[in-house]
């Protein structure tokens, strides 16, 4: 649906028991069924794409791919898949973001990885800078950008959201900012950098998908 997550079959079957309990006069039942009805459209709402030939951070410059407030960002950081001496940004989602989730740089899938362990409160500040992080539910999202410059991403479950659907696969190709999955009810999202980009936010700002400039490649400042 081009205004929500929510799928056609969910819609109309929202749309048919609103129409069943009018046809009743089941006011109490209508009424109920009316502000759920609001409330799951207005969580699972889809905001408009900004296509990126419009936007203006230019081309060298690394875009949010979710919505949220960075909680930490840590240089020199080792990962055991997008490699070593890596800057990491910590954004946590919240529940009144919009749940959607874009290409951070335009580029292609290089890999997909499911990491099955626990859930982590998105809240904790502590959990995610040691060995522990190893045991912790993520998908992993390798993303090789068209000048050869690789970005990690990591999207770990909330215990009190749904986890990410990714709509994307190994191979597929995206511009900046297009749609590559949402994550219900938010979560963390850790983006894994390499040493040659200079990190432009820090703890406490706040992202938006596929506008808030979030690092550049050194050299190439506008």
């Amino acid at each position: 649906m081009k205004f929500s997550y929510l799928s056609r079959g969910i819609i109309f079957i929202l749309v048919f028991f609103l129409a069943l309990a009018w046809f009743f006069q089941q006011n109490t039942i209508f009424n109920f069924l009316l502000l759920f009805s609001f409330l799951l459209l207005f969580s699972f709402r889809k905001a408009s794409l900004k296509l990126d030939y419009y936007s203006e951070v230019p081309d060298s410059f690394i875009v949010s791919p979710t919505n949220g407030v960075v909680y930490s960002v840590r240089k020199n950081v080792d990962h055991n898949i997008f490699g070593k001496g890596l800057s990491e940004i910590r954004v946590s989602s919240m529940w009144l973001n919009e749940f959607g989730l874009g290409f951070p740089l335009e580029g292609e899938v290089r890999g997909l990885k499911n990491r099955e362990g626990k859930s982590f409160f998105r809240l904790f500040r502590k959990g995610l800078e040691s060995d522990e992080k190893i045991q912790v539910h993520a998908k992993i999202l390798e993303i090789e950008g068209k000048s050869g410059q690789d970005v990690g991403l990591e999207f770990i479950k909330c215990e009190l959201g749904l986890d990410v659907d990714l709509w994307v696969k190994p191979g597929d190709r995206g511009k900046r900012s297009a749609r590559l999955g949402y994550f219900p009810f938010g979560g963390t999202v850790l983006i894994y950098l390499p040493p040659h980009f200079d990190v432009l936010i820090s703890q406490g700002d706040k992202c938006v998908q596929g506008s808030t400039p979030i690092a550049v490649q050194l050299g190439h400042h506008h």
